[in-house]
């Protein structure tokens, strides 16, 4: 049995790494440049005032609408320049933490993966995955939107400790296993192919544009991917179309991803069986937990809000049948493996 935990930056950002769009564009508007067209792109991504990656990329689609085929090579410079500075500053937050090296990180990781679903705010027992664990071998996989190795280390640590997570023993002796499966970096990593971008022709304001040939693997991200010949991508898709459980941890759902959540969304509504579970933070003034509709309202609200986002609406002929099989998790303890909470020494 397939399990996969779907990461975005919220996960970075909870190990302690300043890796969200504004802390970068802080920097990025801040490095020397003698080259005007450069300045002016800085100036114009500063003028957004975007909160997530997802506004960049929508933002740099639309900035298309800047140039035509005279002057087109001044866009791929500034993309070019955006790119080799967001590398360099992720990877510069990517080293800071040694996190693999507390034992204390890796407890955590372990059991953020195998008790999170018991933290569920509604009716947790109709999440059917710990049932289905004491029947079946369980993998759990990951499916990380970010560029930087934090994941791929911790797990590592994980599976040099055991390459069992957990081990159930049934009445008729069997044992059964859950165990760490394989990583996926849909958007390639900082030292393989940073893809960053649109989903799609539709999200490009490209009207004074010719010819999309370079456009397309600049910025494309299905098309990047696919023209790169990345195992990884393809091998993510078919792992989530054979996944029973999904989890979203630190995803902000953009449109710019818009392939992963028609794939999800084509999951759920084929898929009578399949359950996902939705990490979600909010202020703790948010709800009151002695008032019974304010806990009513936070979970229906955020389901909601996540099938929207997959583009199913309510009254739609599928909506109440996808519904019941979302479930909600609030401002998750589990996961507390912040460095800078846990004062350790960092490496510069």
């Amino acid at each position: 049995m397939n399990v996969a935990f779907l990461l975005g930056n919220g996960f970075d950002l909870q190990l302690g790494m300043e890796t969200g769009y504004k802390s970068f564009l802080k920097w990025y508007v801040e490095q020397p440049t003698n080259d005007s067209d450069i300045a002016q792109f800085r100036t114009y991504l500063k003028d957004q005032n975007s909160e997530w990656w997802s506004d960049a990329e929508i933002a740099m689609g639309q900035y298309l609408g800047n140039f035509s085929d005279d002057n087109i090579a001044v866009f791929f410079k500034n993309i070019r320049d955006f790119k080799l500075r967001l590398s360099e500053y992720l990877m510069q937050e990517n080293e800071k933490y040694d996190l693999e090296k507390n034992s204390e990180v890796i407890d955590a990781f372990i059991d953020f993966l195998l008790k999170s679903s018991d933290d569920i705010m509604l009716r947790p027992t109709l999440l059917h995955l710990n049932e289905l664990r004491k029947r079946n071998n369980t993998l759990i996989h990951f499916v990380t939107f970010n560029y930087t190795d934090a994941l791929d280390r911790i797990v590592r640590k994980v599976k040099e400790r055991s390459k069992t997570l957990e081990t159930i023993t049934t009445n008729s002796s069997v044992a059964l296993s859950t165990k760490v499966g394989n990583i996926y970096h849909v958007h390639g990593s900082l030292n393989s192919s940073l893809i960053m971008g649109v989903d799609n022709h539709e999200q490009l304001n490209g009207s004074n544009i010719s010819d999309f040939s370079k456009v397309s693997r600049t910025l494309i991200k299905p098309i990047v991917n696919d023209e790169l010949g990345r195992d990884e991508h393809e091998n993510a898709i078919a792992m989530l179309y054979d996944c029973r459980y999904l989890f979203f941890y630190g995803l902000s759902f953009g449109i710019t991803d818009k392939t992963w959540w028609d794939l999800i969304k084509d999951r759920l509504i084929k898929d009578g069986n399949m359950q996902v579970v939705i990490f979600t933070r909010s202020p703790d003034d948010v709800i009151q937990t002695i008032i019974p509709e304010d806990i009513l309202d936070y979970v229906n609200d955020k389901k909601d809000a996540f099938l929207k986002k997959l583009g199913i609406a309510p009254g739609s002929e599928h909506y109440d049948a996808v519904r019941k099989r979302v479930f909600v998790i609030r401002n998750t303890k589990r996961l507390n493996i912040s460095i800078k909470d846990r004062n350790i020494p960092v490496n510069v």
